[in-house]
């Protein structure tokens, strides 16, 4: 198990009134797996992603966590002055840890995910879901376990987002790492995950957790008969909530 969420609750405190936001949230993450968080705007789910961060504190319960963290965010925050090259090293760099094991095990990313031709050129010169890649990439030559993905398709469009949410899914399954995936995009979550965590509306508890019993990439789950009832069956329980 890499995170153990046990029982959070937070409330946020002002000199006017206190917002409980979380009230008695419990999930894991476990290796190899990819988990969504699914809910509603303002319910909470970048919260959860504050206090796995510690740049937040629950107000009560208790977070195991035993994975190195990565983070990638909803836009690609790449240096347009720089090459894909050293946007993709950058983390190395400022963790001073760019030697020449890990030089090397970023070119042979760079190499693996169809990159190479691109390498010297600079983020500009390349589309949005090639930016993303770049942005998972640089995530990954850090060696996390768990990578902490904070709604990161919303910027690209409709057939750039399908295209890239194939690509990111499969990098993450061939480098055997975990994600925790924050969306409010029920398709988008049935196409990713091997869990979904459906979130109600503030103050927050968990509806319930809907397992996806097949490992298809998002490409032929969105083609199979059961995509439509994994739909049905979510897009009701959060419609319940209203």
């Amino acid at each position: 198990m890499l995170l153990n969420f046990k029982n959070i609750s937070k409330t946020f405190y002002t000199e006017e009134k206190e917002t409980k936001v979380l009230d008695h949230i419990s999930f894991t993450v476990n290796e190899n797996e990819i988990v969504s968080i699914l809910g509603p705007s303002g319910c909470g789910k970048s919260t959860i992603l504050n206090i796995i961060n510690q740049l937040t504190y629950p107000t009560t319960g208790e977070i195991e966590l035993t994975a190195k963290l990565g983070y990638m965010f909803q836009k690609d925050c790449l240096m347009p002055w720089k090459s894909v090259y050293k946007n993709i090293i950058i983390g190395l760099e400022i963790n001073k840890k760019d030697n020449q094991e890990n030089l090397a095990y970023a070119c042979d990313l760079i190499k693996k995910y169809h990159l190479e031709e691109f390498k010297s050129f600079s983020s500009k010169q390349i589309s949005g879901g090639m930016k993303q890649r770049v942005s998972l990439i640089r995530t990954l030559v850090l060696k996390p376990d768990l990578l902490l993905l904070d709604e990161p398709f919303s910027a690209l469009d409709f057939q750039t987002r399908l295209q890239v949410q194939n690509d990111v899914y499969q990098i993450i399954k061939q480098e055997k790492k975990s994600a925790l995936i924050i969306t409010h995009d029920i398709q988008e979550a049935i196409a990713l995950s091997d869990r979904i965590i459906i979130l109600s509306n503030r103050p927050t508890k968990i509806i319930d957790i809907v397992n996806i019993e097949n490992n298809f990439s998002p490409t032929i789950r969105r083609k199979d008969p059961s995509f439509v009832e994994y739909y049905n069956k979510i897009n009701l329980l959060l419609n319940i909530d209203k």
